[in-house]
């Protein structure tokens, strides 16, 4: 390759020569500080990574040329034009908003998750650290002072600031993303093509790596955090041939053709990695193979299998993927366990919760761990200076920083309703033995017990969610797509702790009347889905992390209209990555039961009759 001198006839820093960025680019592309190759309706870049493609108010170069020869002495008329073709920086920033927001967090079903486009696997930089969004936008209003306001006169067009305006201008338009374009919520959704029955692997891994958040890690991902996590499994799988295949498997199943479809169509990719993890397992228990680096594969692999076989109902599968995987995460001192090690549990603990509601055994959720995930997100930086050369490191560590501000509370708070989801399927009649009076006894003490420690969760809540829940999270403290996506986080995360009273109350008090808390946690679910439904699209179903407490609500609802109203919200969050059209038709039945017989009756039973099988509740 050629170079060229550098100026001065220095050599240091010398680079290859650049063709000239095009000045005629869409504005989302100069904004984004990125090549555009100037395609319209819509560029190369937009299309990709599914943002709006927005271009210049001027329709011709000829109008351009003739404003610009018609406002020539004229230096009012010459400012006008300006403001016209690239707009002042503070049209783009605005002090009292934080974040862009995570679009991909009110997508629930599969076809909308591998349209996400979050990323691209031949674009290093958006794949390695996702489309950089940025954190503030400054809006700086007439009466700006500070510092701040100071900068902004300094750079005043006649106050002799034009070279300090140029590098201001320039250093925001590198971090700036159009946020109004890219991830307003009135943007049409895209529509790509589905996955072909006889796609190939390699087709299906790629659609994984240009993939958004999937359905059942809204709860506890971000669109920050999930770039990183899928490039660290993308390098997981180029040395364990397991954890590709179990990706693989883990889109195939998510393609489903229905949800009662009772396999992947990819079974020979799923016996292949389920092949490799008992190999792997059984060698690292005869000592050998070395943990070490092998129990983040493993946590993965058994993640991807054991959520690919909840989807298509079989939970025996399931638990036995997540028993193993808990034998190996105690032979590994928890102090020891590094960030992605962590993270791929907080997944699995989602897992784990509802195959333990389905008669699993509630590994990781029965156990005191949850608070592994409440470490500083600073951790998972500390040893990733290998990436402080990319472009953009800074910005997204700092980005990811600061939404973990927001966003971990609250998910900390989710991970420890979980455990009392654990913690309550232990004592229902599949779990143990019931009836006798020293059964009953030990029950209801233990019930007591989990209510109290329930009472306690609630007093250490985080700060935010009060507000969250309310509603009084707006555009005024943050930027409005963002509110909106942690007003219903927070409001997801209160309607599954409500719905612990009600699980507690059928599996201990089965044959007393509703107590206080069972007719508060009933008010306080029927509130937050009402309102969360008022917030959605008419067309946007309820985010699948609902679907629990929906589920909890109903077996106790006496009206016929509100019975109907869950009913048609869960058929409505019907996906392939979901069960709820079944779920539903299980609900039916044991209200139709419950009103025959006067009394509760168990929903796993009411699967078994009907379906001959239990299901998680997905």
């Amino acid at each position: 390759m050629d170079y060229l001198p550098t100026p001065s006839g220095s050599t240091a820093d010398a680079r290859p020569r650049r063709p000239a960025r095009s000045k005629n680019g869409c504005l989302t592309c100069r904004r984004r500080k990125v090549r555009c190759n100037e395609e319209k309706p819509k560029c190369g870049h937009c299309s990709r990574l599914g943002l709006e493609c927005s271009w210049r108010q001027s329709h011709s170069r000829a109008d351009s040329t003739s404003a610009s020869s018609s406002t020539n002495g004229n230096p009012i008329a010459s400012a006008t034009a300006a403001e016209t073709i690239d707009p002042a920086p503070g049209a783009f920033f605005n002090y009292g908003g934080l974040f862009a927001e995570d679009s991909s967090l009110t997508t629930s079903s599969s076809a909308s998750w591998l349209a996400g486009g979050m990323a691209s696997f031949s674009d290093p930089v958006s794949f390695g650290l996702g489309a950089y969004s940025p954190l503030f936008e400054y809006h700086p209003s007439p009466s700006s002072s500070g510092p701040v306001a100071a900068a902004g006169a300094a750079a005043a067009p006649g106050s002799g600031g034009g070279a300090q305006r140029d590098s201001i201008r320039d250093q925001q338009a590198f971090t700036l993303l159009d946020v109004t374009s890219s991830t307003s919520s009135s943007s049409p959704p895209q529509h790509h093509p589905p996955i072909a029955p006889d796609a190939s692997d390699d087709e299906l891994f790629h659609a994984f790596l240009n993939s958004g958040v999937p359905p059942i890690l809204i709860s506890v991902e971000t669109r920050v955090r999930w770039p990183c996590m899928k490039r660290t499994l993308a390098s997981m799988s180029r040395s364990s041939s397991m954890v590709r295949s179990a990706i693989v498997t883990f889109v195939a199943v998510l393609f489903r053709d229905s949800d009662r479809e009772p396999h992947s169509r990819r079974t020979d990719i799923y016996d292949k990695a389920a092949a490799e993890l008992a190999r792997t397992i059984e060698a690292v228990s005869v000592g050998t193979m070395e943990l070490g680096v092998e129990l983040q594969n493993i946590l993965a692999t058994a993640f991807l299998l054991s959520y690919s076989d909840l989807v298509t109902s079989r939970v025996d599968q399931a638990n036995a993927y997540l028993r193993e995987a808990f034998k190996m995460l105690q032979m590994r001192k928890l102090s020891e366990l590094n960030m992605t090690e962590k993270r791929l549990i907080s997944w699995i603990r989602l897992i784990d919760a509802r195959a333990a509601s389905a008669g699993g055994e509630g590994f990781f959720v029965t156990n005191d761990n949850e608070n592994l995930y409440a470490s500083d997100t600073l951790e998972s930086r500390s040893g990733a200076l290998d990436y402080a050369s990319d472009p953009g490191y800074d910005d997204l560590a700092i980005e990811e920083i600061l939404s973990d501000m927001l966003h971990r509370p609250g998910t900390v708070f989710f991970q420890k309703v979980l455990s009392f989801m654990g913690r309550i399927a232990k004592i229902d009649p599949w779990h143990r033995s019931r009836g006798t009076v020293k059964d009953e006894t030990e029950v209801m003490s233990l019930a007591n017990q989990i209510t109290r420690d329930l009472q306690k969760l609630y007093s250490q809540r985080p700060p935010l969610m009060d507000y969250a829940i309310a509603g009084h999270l707006n555009r005024t403290h943050v930027i409005q797509t963002l509110a909106a996506a942690l007003t219903q986080n927070f409001r997801a995360y209160a309607a599954n702790y409500y719905a612990c009273f009600i699980h507690l109350h059928r599996v201990a008090y089965k044959t007393f009347p509703k107590t206080p808390e069972v007719l508060e946690a009933q008010a306080k679910i029927k509130s937050l889905s009402r309102c969360m439904a008022n917030a959605l699209d008419p067309s946007e179903p309820m985010p699948g992390q609902m679907l629990w407490a929906l589920c909890m609500w109903a077996s106790e609802e006496d009206d016929p209209a509100e019975r109907l109203w869950i009913l048609s919200t869960i058929r409505g969050m019907k996906s392939s990555a979901s069960n709820a059209h079944i779920l539903a038709d299980v609900l039916e039945e044991v209200l139709r039961r419950q009103d025959e017989q006067h009394q509760r009756v168990d929903i796993r039973s009411v699967m078994q009759d009907t379906f001959h099988q239990s299901f998680a509740v997905l």
